[in-house]
């Protein structure tokens, strides 16, 4: 799968319907992304690092946004401790991580700011909630 296609199913969880359009014209200006490339094990292994979104929504909340070397630290750390990445003996890449930050970064500053990153990472989990329709 190439890591324009790992962003794409990126989109489907952790972006609110109703922006996926915004993010899909977004995503398409980086043609490069359809070069990369990660197997199966890799593509659930990053699945499994976005599930434990808290480590990267509280730096950003710390810090005010979140770089590449700043994910590449978290990632690091996800897959010292995570059983997975240890059985299947599998990394997540560079390239992966850049296309991530790619393909949430819409201002193109080349951080995950505040709203980029808590606003997305922990809305998705409301829609579709009792408590949203009970609203109606």
């Amino acid at each position: 799968m190439s890591n324009y296609d790992l962003c794409q199913s990126m989109y489907i969880y952790y972006i609110p319907f109703q922006k996926i359009p915004e993010y899909q014209l977004h995503l398409d200006k980086y043609k490069d992304l359809k070069k990369g490339c990660c197997d199966v094990d890799q593509y659930c292994a990053f699945q499994y690092f976005l599930r434990n979104k808290t480590k990267i929504i509280q730096t950003v909340m710390d810090k005010g946004k979140i770089d590449f070397d700043g994910l590449r630290e978290i990632t690091d750390e996800f897959e010292k401790d995570s059983e997975y990445c240890k059985r299947k003996n599998v990394h997540i890449t560079d390239s992966m991580l850049e296309a991530f930050l790619q393909s949430m970064d819409l201002d193109g500053n080349g951080v995950l700011d505040i709203e980029e990153t808590v606003g997305i990472l922990t809305t998705r989990k409301e829609i579709g909630s009792r408590s949203l329709k009970k609203g109606k």
